[in-house]
């Protein structure tokens, strides 16, 4: 591919679809590496910086990522009219989630993140939409959202529903040890809510099919 501009496209897409849909870190790293960033159109910078940031979290950890954010959206915090923003944006995300309506689960989180960079390190929200595409017969994609969650430092009781919502992911792929060690995760994550006693009992199901 001749074009410096179509190459970089591509390969931006390639590292993309390695975080996003494949949860591979590391290889988008390697892919992302070589991409510069003045070789892009206009409109696949954003993109580009997003992905940047979001490599961030995986190479330095969730502070560092903020500070790229931070940096990126130019925002001190959210303002009362953000705060509005996001507040009717996630009714909106849980009906649709309720309705089973997980295109629109995805596209309200879709428009939340191009409004507000900065939502993208909320590990509630990655919950949402990693559980609407569990639910949509998108494990893999939704597995790369979920893990991706639990690096976002998420309270207790977020990330025992994460550790839940993957470790349902791995027993219907077969991967049972793994499963029983996220569900082992989620008791200890919040052990007296109620994602723990649903856990629990998940856990003997599977120590009796051994």
């Amino acid at each position: 591919m001749r074009d410096p501009a179509a190459r970089a496209g591509a390969d931006l897409l390639i590292a993309r679809i390695q975080l996003y849909d494949q949860g591979d870190a590391t290889a988008a790293a390697n892919t992302f590496r070589g991409i510069k960033e003045d070789a892009l159109p206009d409109s696949a910078r954003r993109n580009y910086r997003l992905t940047a940031a979001d490599l961030v979290l995986y190479a330095e950890g969730y502070a560092a990522a903020v500070k790229r954010y931070a940096a990126l959206s130019g925002l001190k915090g959210l303002d009362e009219r953000r705060k509005m923003q996001l507040g009717g944006a996630l009714l909106n995300v849980r009906n649709a989630l309720v309705m089973k309506r997980y295109d629109d689960v995805i596209d309200y989180l879709d428009r939340l993140e191009q409004a507000l960079p900065e939502m993208r390190l909320r590990p509630d929200l990655a919950l949402l939409r990693g559980q609407a595409m569990l639910r949509d017969g998108k494990p893999r994609r939704a597995e790369a959202i979920l893990n991706r969650a639990l690096c976002l430092e998420p309270d207790p009781d977020t990330a025992a529903a994460v550790a839940f919502e993957l470790a349902g992911a791995c027993r219907a792929d077969g991967r049972k040890s793994q499963a029983g060690t996220l569900l082992k995760r989620a008791i200890r994550e919040a052990p007296q809510s109620r994602t723990a006693a649903t856990a629990a009992r998940m856990l003997e199901e599977i120590n009796e099919e051994k």
